[in-house]
């Protein structure tokens, strides 16, 4: 707004554009965002007029939003209810729509539970009777449409023919008659929906053998135990009944929790599901600034399947700001050998290092071990006479070895690289 605007003239100014921008709740492939502002204020009364003249389109007024059209054809094996509790899927008819999809194109199902009128404080007023106490203020309810709660949201590849999308419909859902169905396919560049409307009813699913939680697996990158500060935790989780993702109640959330605080993150926003799959995804998401270093931490993370099953996982971890060490640009010289050959290879961080040689067959029969810590600021070398543990001279033949890094620097990590050398004399 140019001037100071007003709560009711702008509800009217707001619904009037939308109701322009998505006339009839679909998308318009023609009318832009500047001309959906014109005829709304066209269609508003005349007393609020002065109101809606403080508002103004910057930019290109022929800008168009880059919504995909609506004009994909769910097909008749496709759901048309959201049943709680139940394996369901979303069908997609590969002929019915105006946009013909096919193998290769990408798709995007999002399922939400039923629409609801969410209640908000508008005002606070003087009850009346005023108290013999005196005036008293209390809150002026309202009501606005709130869209319903995510039941799956799934990404994929389309194959030949129809899409089907399968999906288990968590058993804590909303009921009502405005559950959505929204799936969108295509290339990046041509994208097309299909929108459907359906109610969410409770469903008599019968007993289930599934007793059992979600399995989750807590990790860091490269498995590290000691991690720098703002490292990113990533968790997989897998259900054959789903991941509940609901958000509404813990028992439905994705909840994270640091050394036994008792105090909950809900991280399901941060949810995805592996491709073409309802029953495997995983989440990822950095560790809180505020965690101290050089201190023992643990993290938990709890999650329950659409039949309500709990489960969780554990992983113990401490920060500290070093810099992950690792081994580069290994090469032996010469190889083949008759005997004598060196190591020589670059670190990126101070570490202890020892080069193990063994045969085919995995007989260790050298070990040979740095006397000095390696530094970034230099190659590291490490010599061979080509002779074994006992001092004798080994075959002729290809042998294995393997350069480890060992020491602080490895961060509670295995760091290794391995190579052939070629005795030939």
């Amino acid at each position: 707004a140019s001037q100071v605007s007003f709560i009711t003239p702008n509800n009217h100014l707001s619904n009037a554009f939308f109701a322009n921008l998505y006339p009839g709740r679909q998308v318009s492939m023609t009318v832009t965002p500047a001309e959906a502002l014109l005829l709304g204020k066209n269609a508003i009364v005349s007393s609020y007029r002065a109101n809606s003249q403080r508002y103004n389109f910057f930019g290109d007024p022929g800008l168009r939003l880059p919504n995909p059209p609506d004009d994909l054809t769910f097909a008749a094996a496709s759901l048309d209810t959201l049943k709680a509790g139940a394996l369901q899927s979303a069908v997609l008819d590969a002929a019915g729509g105006k946009f013909l999809f096919g193998a290769g194109d990408g798709y995007d199902l999002l399922v939400l539970d039923t629409e609801f009128d969410q209640g908000y404080i508008k005002a606070w007023v003087d009850s009346l009777p005023v108290p013999p106490e005196g005036p008293v203020k209390v809150p002026r309810w309202s009501t606005f449409i709130a869209s319903g709660a995510p039941v799956f949201a799934g990404t994929g590849v389309a194959g030949a023919g129809d899409l089907k999308v399968d999906f288990k419909v968590p058993i804590k859902i909303r009921y009502g008659d405005d559950a959505r169905l929204r799936m969108i396919v295509g290339a990046v560049d041509d994208v097309h929906a299909a929108v459907q409307y359906v109610p969410s009813v409770p469903s008599v699913t019968g007993p289930s053998d599934d007793i059992v939680g979600p399995e989750i697996g807590l990790a860091f990158e490269d498995d590290l135990y000691r991690v720098p500060p703002g490292s990113i935790l990533t968790a997989t989780l897998a259900d054959t009944s789903g991941i509940a993702i609901l958000g509404t109640a813990p028992g439905n959330s994705l909840l994270l929790e640091f050394d036994d605080s008792g105090f909950m993150t809900d991280v399901t926003s941060s949810f995805a599901y592996d491709a073409n799959s309802y029953i495997q995804g995983r989440i990822s998401f950095p560790l809180p600034g505020d965690l101290e270093q050089e201190v023992p931490h643990l993290v938990a993370l709890h999650a329950s399947d659409a039949l309500g099953n709990v489960g969780s996982d554990t992983l113990s971890f401490e920060l500290g700001p070093k810099v992950m060490g690792r081994i580069e640009e290994v090469a032996l010289f010469p190889n083949p050998t008759s005997g004598p050959c060196r190591l020589i290879f670059k670190v990126t961080e101070s570490l202890e290092v020892q080069w193990e040689i063994y045969t085919l067959a995995g007989r260790r029969i050298r070990v040979i071990k740095g006397t000095e810590l390696f530094t970034a600021a230099n190659p590291g070398i490490l010599n061979w006479d080509g002779r074994d543990g006992r001092g004798d001279e080994i075959a002729n033949g290809t042998y294995l070895y393997i350069l480890r890094g060992l020491g602080d620097g490895t961060w509670g990590r295995k760091i290794t690289k391995t190579g052939k050398l070629v005795i030939m004399r």
